[in-house]
């Protein structure tokens, strides 16, 4: 009896305390709904963008942050407008420093926090601080080809030398099968000295003039005797290198026919050779014609004469575009393959001779060749030169795989920064914007970290990183792949993984976005406190998995995105809240987490409009946009979702490895997305690091769990990887992939890579299951049938096109939905809910919770019948309780499901249901009980489109107030002062109410139509809504009154049409060294018709103007409830 009273005591203690627990715990979420901590707010992206920099322009910008709802700024000094003549100082001096310390007590002031990119610009870790030696490095090459025959003193030229730092590497000698005969050389241009392209120097160049449109350059090579070439080499000295063309060969000189082809349009930074591989590679050849043909730039470039520096013709093995397979280009990280017979075998390596002994400092090398033809390479590195951008104050880029070189660095930059702010405690964060600073292929240390991590010396390899094959063509393929995960790796550990360490250090928190550079994107994220990407307006959300991943997996709260960036023709202040709304909300479907705007110019003047911007790029999300002060609304909204997003934990189910030989492939599966599945990426060293298994679930070390492995569509595999993959088998994770190819790495022996494989996959065949200790292999990609397989159900089952995140809080689910198509989605949704909860959409945008009135219970799932318009966005959130509903509306005669004009509501607690029309309907409620409900009669709408009263603020070129008889864009008014006007004009219209329109069960909507582009309503003087997406709706019962009543519209348009106005006005006005006087004294316009300026225009006089206003047709609707 005792025994029994205490189970019930413990019982009913359980219950009471779950119970108190999950109370609690909903209670915080309504709380920080309503009112989200600060922390977890938006942010901006402060761009500096010249030296002009004022105190009265800090305290106006950051006054005007703290307004709209931001929670800090992140400030980044760059070199992106022009400026007035006039002494400014120089960034980092005491002057400057006294500049940011006024924005840091301010700040202060305001309650914000501040970051800081790490360098002058925004790329990316630079300055005049950095020497030669604490730079980026590169691997460089000079090249001699001696024989035996011919006695003589060797002497090795100096490989190029960049700001007069250079150091040897080795010197190796092999035997060489090239032809070294002088061609004749003929061009249907001018060149004044041919040899400069034959001399084989880099130093040395011609221009071919192609930089107009349709242009070619044509050079033809005669040598006296046929020869057998392979390749062809052509050296460039462009950074930015668009170019195509073509190579054409013959016996005559007459009859030519095309043996090879290359278009280039790359960004390589360390100018390597091209190796072009010839088609005819078995035959004999005499002249050689190379076309060179203009291709064209992107918008952003200015086109020019390609610099040529150097053309030869090679009977030996080359690898074709090894700038791409060595690391000395961004984002060419892979393990590359060449196809069997593609190239014959290059240098053998037990030919090969290391000479780096007998070489005196001046080049002179103490050797007799012992017999034929020999090549000597010297190899060594110097500075890739590559300085940090766009900046005023410019140097070289630091060492990024020597902890040496972000030492340098942080004490040229951030030590000083935190020395005169720090002592505010508001600097709180330290940045690595997206990585644009050029391929790095070596550091003083690397020889001995290769030797450490792959087990050989690469020094008989060192050949093949400037374009030779050693060995099979497969061994320098698997040898470069070594060499680019050497690199990779350093990047990793001595950049991303130390800038933490500083910043924690520091007292800062790091936010890095590590990627486009040659390393492994998502391991390079996994220390950053705040790994963060980016998204542009016109193009979708790139690679967000990445972040995501990084975020669940290493347990990181926020995720953050650098948002809403534009380029030329989609930013000119073409952004809105609504536009802005639909990529943010695509991005928080993807799993970001917090938005940093980008990007909010310093504006010097107060007065001046638009004013400064970040040359063509925007969007322009500053204090000077029109619609800046009704902006609140729209940055309420977003710090209300993130909050959620940024609530309890991932609900996730497969972890898909992002790669091995290709490392950086993080392509969305939209298949698993729309299927109800949640899926993240892992790297290997995270494989190797901290993936365990517990209960047959493959956990990280942040907790999140996961259902199974995929191995994705990796190929290759190494050794390490396939070890790990074997024991978590055996440990009890289910594990999907195929059978890979082989091994990228050449640290890795045949036969114990084959006898591994064998172990975990055997003789399976496609889609099979192999039981493997406590777990399976199962040698499938196919998600869906392996999800099926092991009994995962969908969290959502939604239409295609819905795309769904699943967080979850104690006992509360939390959803959010995204219609990420051009379609009206119509439709039920099924959420699979454990237990007894009830559903509710969070109104993120209005702050209102409504409980979900028509839903039912459906086995392990909730079914919800969903309308989302494109773009729309909704979160649903489940928490236990109960609530009456209704099970289904169908009408009376078909009992079609949900008509359409008719929808559930839960009002006071109880079920209401909204007819817009005439109609009877029978609905079955959660006790399966049946119900005839109808209304005979609604109101018809009423239409208030005409006869409008219309002003207009003063000092915007536009009058005082007009009459329009009829709504229409404010662009198409004949008056070029109303035509062009940017800002908030005020609508005012009177209406009546009669009592048909106020019935007890009648509710009026207001309907706007269209509107461009902000909305703020006011009814009988009282503020009702401020209106920023469609529908442009609201319900003013509850405003109006019978008899006479007045609306009010402020309605806030775009800066377009009065940028393009002002083009249109050839007025001539002052101007003091090409600055109008206006704008030198701060005032709000020109006084003879111009009141806009800009340092980037962004438009032209001739193009089109943008519908602006209330445009309508605007309506008082109604419903009746009953």
């Amino acid at each position: 009896m005792i025994k029994k009273m205490k189970i019930k005591i413990i019982w009913f203690i359980s219950v009471f305390w779950m119970t108190n627990a999950y109370a609690d715990n909903l209670k915080e979420l309504h709380s920080g709904f309503l009112s989200p901590p600060i922390d977890g707010h938006a942010q901006t992206w402060w761009h500096w963008t010249s030296p002009f920099v004022t105190k009265k322009g800090i305290t106006a910008d950051l006054a005007s942050m703290k307004a709209i709802g931001y929670s800090g700024a992140h400030l980044f000094v760059t070199g992106s407008s022009p400026y007035p003549e006039g002494h400014y100082p120089e960034m980092l001096s005491q002057e400057w420093l006294a500049l940011l310390e006024h924005a840091g007590k301010e700040a202060k002031r305001l309650g914000l926090k501040l970051g800081i990119h790490n360098c002058p610009g925004w790329s990316l870790s630079g300055g005049p601080w950095i020497k030669p030696e604490d730079a980026m490095q590169m691997i460089v090459s000079s090249e001699v080809n001696v024989s035996a025959d011919t006695l003589q003193k060797i002497v090795l030229p100096q490989p190029e030398t960049r700001y007069n730092f250079y150091r040897d590497i080795a010197v190796l000698a092999f035997p060489d099968i090239n032809t070294h005969e002088k061609p004749q050389l003929e061009a249907d241009f001018s060149i004044n000295d041919p040899d400069k392209i034959l001399d084989h120097d880099q130093a040395t160049f011609i221009r071919l003039p192609i930089k107009e449109k349709d242009t070619e350059a044509v050079i033809t090579l005669k040598y006296k005797q046929p020869f057998e070439a392979r390749f062809i080499e052509l050296s460039f000295g462009e950074v930015h290198l668009f170019v195509k063309g073509k190579v054409e060969a013959s016996m005559d000189g007459i009859h030519f026919r095309e043996v090879a082809a290359f278009d280039y349009k790359i960004r390589t930074d360390l100018q390597s050779p091209k190796c072009i591989r010839l088609k005819e590679n078995t035959e004999s050849f005499r002249y050689f014609r190379i076309t060179f043909m203009h291709r064209p730039y992107r918008v952003w470039m200015t086109p020019v004469d390609i610099r040529l520096n150097d053309i030869r013709l090679l009977t030996s093995s080359m690898i074709p575009d090894v700038d791409s397979r060595n690391s000395a280009m961004e984002d060419s990280y892979s393990f590359k393959p060449f196809v069997s017979d593609y190239i014959s075998d290059g240098i053998d390596p037990t030919k090969m001779l290391d000479l780096s002994g007998k070489m005196l400092p001046d080049g002179t090398l103490r050797w007799n060749p012992p017999g034929g033809n020999w090549t000597i390479l010297r190899i060594g590195y110097t500075t890739t030169g590559k300085c940090n951008a766009p900046a005023t104050l410019s140097g070289l880029e630091c060492d990024k795989l020597s902890k040496n070189g972000l030492d340098a660095h942080w004490k040229g930059m951030m030590s000083k920064i935190i020395e005169r702010i720090g002592y505010l405690n508001v600097l709180k964060y330290c940045i690595i914007d997206s990585y644009e600073a050029g391929g790095q292929n070596w550091t003083p240390e690397f020889e001995t970290e290769f030797l450490k991590r792959r087990g050989y010396s690469l020094r008989p390899y060192l050949p093949t990183v400037v374009g030779y094959v050693v060995g099979k063509p497969s061994e320098s393929a698997r040898f470069l792949y070594d060499f680019q995960r050497t690199v990779a790796e350093l990047f990793a550990e001595n950049y991303y993984d130390y800038f933490t360490e500083l910043c924690h250090k520091n007292g800062l928190l790091s936010i890095t976005e590590s990627y486009f550079g040659s390393f492994d994107y998502l391991r390079c994220a996994r220390k950053a406190d705040i790994p963060s990407g980016e998204f542009w307006i016109g193009s979708k959300t790139p690679i967000s998995c990445l972040y995501r991943s990084a975020g669940h997996f290493h347990g990181k709260k926020y995720v953050a995105a650098e948002a809403f960036t534009t380029d030329e023709k989609q930013g000119r202040w073409l952004q809105d809240p609504q536009q802005l709304k639909e990529y943010g909300d695509r991005a928080w479907a993807q799993g970001i987490s917090k938005l940093i705007s980008h990007s909010f110019v310093h504006q010097p003047y107060l007065n001046v409009r638009p004013g400064f911007t970040l040359g063509r790029h925007g969007a322009h999300l500053s204090r000077t946009n029109t619609w800046w002060k009704y902006g609140n609304g729209w940055i309420d909204y977003i710090n209300r979702a993130q909050f959620l997003l940024q609530s309890g934990e991932p609900v996730v189910h497969i972890l898909i490895l992002s790669g091995e030989s290709d490392p950086n492939k993080y392509t969305r599966i939209p298949e698993l997305s729309w299927a109800g599945y949640g899926y993240d990426y892992c790297c290997v060293d995270d494989l190797y690091d901290y993936i365990t298994v517990r209960k047959h679930r493959i956990t990280s070390p942040s907790g999140v769990t996961y259902s199974c492995l995929s191995l994705g569509e990796e190929k290759y595999l190494t050794k390490k990887t396939l070890e790990s993959v074997y024991h978590l088998l055996r440990s009890g994770a289910v594990i999907l992939g195929r059978r890979p190819l082989g091994s990228p790495s050449l640290s890795d022996k045949a036969d114990e890579y084959n006898e591994l494989v064998e172990k975990i996959w055997g003789a399976s065949k496609q889609g099979e299951i192999r039981k493997i200790g406590k777990g399976k292999l199962i040698n499938s990609t196919d998600y869906l049938s392996v999800m099926n397989h092991i009994g995962i159900l969908p969290d959502v089952k939604a239409p295609a096109g819905i795309s769904t995140l699943h967080r979850r809080q104690g006992d509360i689910d939390i959803f959010f939905l995204y219609n990420d198509s051009c379609r009206t989605v119509s439709q039920d949704i099924k959420f699979r809910i454990c237990g007894n909860k009830i559903p509710e959409y969070w109104n993120a945008d209005k702050a209102k919770i409504d409980t979900v009135a028509l839903w039912k219970r459906e086995g392990d799932y909730i079914t919800i019948p969903v309308t989302m318009l494109p773009q729309e966005s909704r979160f649903v959130i489940f928490h236990p309780g109960s609530v009456p509903h209704l099970f289904m509306i169908g009408e009376e005669k078909t009992r079609k499901k949900n008509p359409s004009g008719v929808s559930a509501h839960i009002v006071g607690n109880k079920v209401r249901l909204f007819f817009t029309r005439p109609d009877t309907v029978v609905v079955t409620d959660n006790n399966w009980k049946n119900e005839k409900i109808g209304v005979s009669h609604v109101h018809a709408p009423v239409d208030i489109s005409d006869d409008w009263q219309v002003s207009f603020p003063p000092a915007s070129g536009a009058p005082d107030t007009v009459h329009l008889s009829k709504l229409e864009s404010l662009s198409e008014n004949s008056s070029d002062s109303i035509r062009y006007f940017a800002g908030t004009a005020t609508y005012r219209h009177p209406f009546v109410v009669t009592e048909e329109m106020k019935g007890r069960s009648l509710r009026i909507l207001l309907q706007l139509g269209k509107v461009r582009n902000i909305a703020e309503i006011f009814v009988n003087g009282k503020k009702a809504a401020l209106l920023w997406k469609e529908p442009f709706s609201i319900d003013i019962t509850d405003m109006v009154c019978l008899g006479n009543n007045m609306l009010e519209i402020a309605v806030t348009t775009l800066w377009v049409n009065r940028l393009i106005g002002d083009l249109r006005n050839e007025t001539v006005v002052p101007e003091t060294n090409g600055w109008p006087d206006w704008v030198l004294a701060d005032k709000p316009d020109s006084g003879v018709g111009q009141y806009s300026f800009s340092t980037w225009k962004g438009w032209k006089k001739e193009e089109d103007l943008q519908e602006s206003g209330l445009i309508g047709p605007v309506r008082l609707e109604f419903v009746e409830v009953r």
